[in-house]
């Protein structure tokens, strides 16, 4: 899950085939290497309602899991 820049939503990952999926967390405060974040496919957000700015790793890895099950 990425703030980054060309980022697509959970829900347009989930709208695509996949026969095999990895998804990468960062760390809450530094996010991923550099290295590790040019390596990925895609970067993925998931999108909030105003006044929510960003979830913790565990809520944001629960809700992407459950939504890519």
């Amino acid at each position: 899950m990425s703030l980054g820049e060309g980022a697509i939503t959970l829900d347009e990952l989930v709208a695509q085939d996949h026969q095999n999926l990895a998804l990468v967390f960062g760390t809450e405060g530094e996010g991923l290497r550099p290295e590790t974040d040019q390596a990925l496919d895609a970067r993925v957000t998931i999108p909030m309602m105003n006044g929510v700015d960003s979830l913790n790793v565990a809520a944001s890895s629960a809700v992407a899991f459950y939504a890519t099950r």
